[in-house]
């Protein structure tokens, strides 16, 4: 059954089959605001397709038994694809999040030239791995770079003049053929945020990424906010190129390392290089501090979610740098501590993939 020939109420069914506890169809009838009958037609070809199972339920009530639905997992599936300078991955999960296969080629891939066929090849590699019974909805992309047409073309340092003249959107449909949902990489990894505590307990927040660049993302009533570009959330655009910059090349420099998998912690650096990359944190912490403060200002956020391979506890004290005051804190007389001081969460898990894979997924579900 592909992704197409799924209705809206079909799509709706599937994500509270999804959730936990199971749903019966009483409950999904007064959820949806469906009668029975139109809930039956809907959810038929879901069971006939092996896509979801329902079995009853006896409460020892009189009367029908409780027919509970629930997915079956590995009936369907997305691709998710990462494009960055160093490296090309593609990955496939269950539309509940189970991981069936991922592959990656790295090294100097970061032009249209050598990232298309590479690409290409770990697609088809990917689909010759899934069990014979999954259908795939779609693929998510993660591409490092911004956007000169939303979904569609980005320019990327590794080619700038390569990738301007790529319509990668149409590559791709015609390379995977299967709808495509392009994003860069940190509004990729703010999709895949949704099963994460911050993306449960926050509807409006900020994604900051530190990586080989600094990106970011803005989420609003829970939805990411692309703007008509696709280029909303850029900060690192605000950000001037200069050693305090929050990036991995930046700390590796400050704290003369060769690679992030040498860092032993603050503790193991002899006295004047832990002080040299103290006083980088705090640097760099004072140049995000502008940025942030203007979306503080602006978009009124309740939280930061801050994504880095830098070792969290580098992260944390750059984060104990940023200096934000809370809308309000210039009149006088009002406690600061009455007012909306948003939360910093820093988590050590960049997975691009699951974003890409979270992107695809969202794209099938929202259909945009």
């Amino acid at each position: 059954m592909p992704g197409s020939e799924f209705s809206p109420v079909q799509k709706r069914v599937l994500q509270l089959a999804l959730g936990a506890p199971a749903p019966n169809r009483l409950e999904l009838s007064r959820i949806m605001g469906l009668s029975p009958q139109t809930l039956t037609r809907a959810v038929r070809p879901l069971i006939e397709d092996g896509i979801l199972s329902e079995r009853a339920i006896h409460n020892g009530r009189p009367g029908q038994p409780v027919r509970e639905l629930a997915y079956r997992e590995g009936r369907l599936a997305v691709l998710g694809l990462v494009l960055t300078q160093e490296r090309i991955s593609v990955t496939a999960e269950d539309l509940a999040g189970t991981q069936y296969f991922r592959k990656q080629v790295t090294g100097a891939v970061g032009t249209p030239a050598r990232a298309l066929p590479i690409a290409s090849d770990l697609i088809a590699e990917c689909r010759s791995a899934l069990p014979g019974h999954s259908d795939l909805l779609g693929l998510g992309v993660a591409a490092q770079g911004f956007f000169l047409e939303r979904g569609r073309r980005i320019v990327a340092r590794g080619d700038p003049a390569g990738w301007l003249e790529v319509d990668l959107q149409a590559r791709l449909r015609a390379m995977a053929d299967l709808p495509i949902a392009l994003q860069n990489d940190a509004r990729a990894i703010a999709a895949g945020l949704v099963r994460m505590p911050v993306g449960r307990t926050y509807s409006h927040y900020f994604c900051l990424f530190l990586s080989t660049g600094v990106g970011g993302a803005l989420v609003v009533d829970g939805q990411i906010h692309d703007g008509p570009h696709g280029n909303a959330g850029e900060i690192g655009a605000l950000l001037p190129e200069s050693r305090a910059r929050p990036t991995i090349s930046n700390f590796l420099a400050a704290s003369e390392l060769g690679a992030i998998e040498e860092w032993a912690g603050f503790e193991a650096l002899p006295g004047e290089r832990r002080t040299r990359l103290e006083a980088w944190c705090a640097e760099a912490g004072a140049q995000l501090s502008a940025p942030l403060q203007a979306v503080l200002a602006l978009l009124d956020v309740e939280a930061v979610a801050v994504f880095s391979q830098i070792p969290r506890e580098v992260v944390e004290r750059i984060c104990r740098g940023i200096r934000l005051l809370p809308i309000g804190a210039d009149f006088a007389g009002i406690p600061k501590t009455v007012l909306n001081q948003p939360e910093f969460v820093v988590y050590d898990d960049t997975s691009l993939e699951r974003g890409a894979c979270a992107v695809a997924r969202s794209h099938f579900f929202s259909g945009d």
